[in-house]
């Protein structure tokens, strides 16, 4: 809690993960993609409802992904590592695909929104650090 300056727990996830992407939009908070104890890359997404305190189980992500993740307006814009861009309507609960990652076999990246914009930073691409 940033107005107390102390953590809070909250519901844990339907889904234990790493390596997933994460945005909010509004009261809502989304999380895609990832990788469990036994399995790589997987399509399972989920909503954190703050005012229930609550996870909810959402549309899979057409294909499994370690993810990164924006939102702009009502939309979130996952990043596929290795993959594509896919974006998510978080009122209709579907991915619409956009485009390839403009660099071949891109991983470990983070995103930003700021306006209309995603930035895309850092990561390796073909085991090399990408700038």
């Amino acid at each position: 809690d940033v107005q107390t300056d102390s953590w809070v727990e909250c519901a844990c996830l339907l889904q234990p993960r790493r390596l997933h992407g994460v945005a909010a939009v509004g009261d809502n908070v989304y999380v895609f993609g990832g990788a469990t104890d036994k399995e790589y890359e997987i399509k399972h997404a989920e909503r954190y409802n703050a005012a229930r305190n609550v996870w909810e189980a959402r549309a899979e992500l057409p294909v499994g992904s370690y993810a990164s993740a924006s939102a702009v307006g009502k939309f979130v814009f996952v990043f596929l590592w290795g993959k594509h861009v896919v974006r998510y309507d978080t009122e209709e609960d579907t991915y619409t695909t956009l485009v390839d990652l403009p660099l071949p076999e891109w991983y470990g990246f983070a995103t930003a929104s700021l306006g209309d914009s995603v930035f895309v930073v850092g990561g390796a691409t073909r085991g090399r650090w990408s700038r």
